[in-house]
C-alpha cells in the first residue's frame, strides 16, 4: 500500500479519499492491523467511521507466515539445507546460500526448494539433485 501527498503542503493524505489534513483541517486517524500484516492506514475521521477495514485475510496470511517460519526452523534443527538467499549465474544456474553451506544448483532445483513450505534445498549425499527436476519443468522460475 502506497500513500499520496498533498501538492500544496506535501503532507500525507487520507489513504481512502486523498483529502489533505492541512487543507481540510482534520486530524488523521491511524488504523493498525491487529495481525501486523497490512501496515498502518492513515485516514480522515469520515473514512475512519464509515469504511471499516476488513482484516479477515490478514489473519490467514499472518498464520501462514508464522507456520512457514516454524517449518524452516524445524528443518534447520534437523540439519537440512534451508535456503537463505540465491543469485542467478550467467550459466542459468543459481548460487544458493543455505544453512548447511553454499551450492551451485540448477534453477529448477532452486525453484523447487523455494516452492516447498520450509524452503529446503533438495540434496542427495551433499550434492544437488538436479537430474530429478529438469529445467524445462521450471523454465519460468529462476
Amino acid at each position: 500500500m502506497g500513500y499520496s501527498t498533498c501538492g500544496i503542503h506535501g503532507s500525507h493524505t487520507c489513504d481512502c479519499c486523498d483529502r489533505c489534513p492541512k487543507c481540510s483541517g482534520f486530524k488523521k486517524k491511524y488504523d493498525r492491523c491487529p495481525y501486523g500484516w497490512c501496515g498502518t492506514w492513515h485516514r480522515c475521521p469520515d473514512c475512519h467511521s464509515k469504511k471499516p477495514i476488513d482484516h479477515s485475510k490478514c489473519k490467514g496470511y499472518h498464520n501462514a507466515f508464522v507456520a512457514g517460519q516454524f517449518a524452516r526452523k524445524d528443518a534447520e534443527e534437523k540439519g537440512l539445507p534451508v535456503i537463505k538467499a540465491g543469485v542467478a549465474l550467467p550459466n542459468r544456474n543459481v548460487f544458493a546460500w543455505t544453512t548447511q553451506g553454499n551450492f551451485e544448483v540448477s534453477s529448477a532445483v532452486y525453484s523447487y526448494g523455494l516452492a516447498t513450505f520450509n524452503h529446503v534445498l533438495a540434496l542427495d549425499d551433499g550434492k544437488p539433485r538436479s537430474e530429478e527436476y529438469p529445467p524445462e519443468v521450471y523454465s519460468k522460475g529462476a
